[in-house]
Order: structure tokens, then sequence, then C-alpha cells
């Protein structure tokens, strides 16, 4: 099943992406975003949000694993956590699929924003690897510093 962060069932909005989480082992619960393909090649939110039927695909991307088989891993440091998660993803066989890894990065969060800027990303979701699960903080710190990033390139306080 698919769930939003705040509890909305969404499994017949995106059945296609619900049936490939199907591959996923029993009791495993990932999180991570659904995202709209643009015909450049690009996610958009935008488009997900306002003409989903515009996409040219409509994928998720998980950037971490909270339950595996039924562990519990929000207790357990990010690293320890996307090593599960990569592990996950080798056992689906590197098929073809409306499921995908998220990349990882080792920077600075002032490099990030600002590649991200210069990309014209909407945002980013940045962790530590020590970190632990957090549930919504992740959009809270990042969307703020996305958002101070384009005042200050506006001029604005």
């Amino acid at each position: 099943m698919l769930w939003s962060r705040r509890g909305n069932l969404f499994t017949t909005q995106f059945p296609h992406i619900a049936r490939a989480c199907e591959r996923l082992p029993a009791d495993t619960l990932l999180d991570g975003e659904i995202v709209a393909i643009d015909k450049s090649g690009r996610i958009s939110f935008n488009l997900l949000q306002h003409h989903r039927s515009h996409a040219q695909a409509l994928l998720f991307y998980a950037f971490d694993v909270i339950v595996c088989r039924g562990k519990n891993l929000v207790s357990t440091p990010l690293e320890k956590r996307r090593t599960i998660l990569d592990e996950l993803f080798k056992n689906l066989g590197g098929k073809p699929s409306q499921i995908g890894l998220s990349e990882t990065m080792d920077a600075r969060p002032a490099d990030l924003i600002r590649v991200a800027k210069e990309f014209g990303f909407e945002g980013i979701v940045a962790k530590r690897r020590s970190s632990l699960y957090e549930p919504g903080k992740r959009w809270t710190e990042q969307q703020l510093a996305f958002e101070r990033a384009k005042k200050e390139d506006h001029g604005e306080q």
C-alpha cells in the first residue's frame, strides 16, 4: 500500500507504483517521494500536483527504510539503513520499475544547495549519516534552507 506522510491512502491513485512495491519483502516500509518526470526528463513536483496527465512517467524514489521484514529501524543510524535499502534494491534484480533508489552524496550542505539551485531542482532531501529516523523533520529544515537561498538570490532578507 502507498501512504502519504499525512496518512492518506494513495494506492488507487498510483496503482502501477503500488504493484511495483509488491516486489519488496513483506512487512517493509520505505520513505520516499513520488515524482513526475517532465518532457525533458527532469523531476517536476508541480507537474505531479497539477498536471499529472502530462507527465512522461510517475516514479517512486526511495531514500530511506523505516521497517524491513518486520524489524523497526527507526533507532538505526541512516548509514546502516541505507545499506539495508541498497540490499533490498539489489534483490529486486535490477528490472526496470516504477520504484528507484535515490542517490547518496557526500557533500557540504552549502555545496548541495548551490548545485541544486544551478540545476533548478525544487528541493533536496539531506540527512546526516549518523541520524536516526525522525518523521517530518527532513522537509522542515531543507525547505527553510531552500527558501532562504531563494530569497538571498532575489535580494530579500
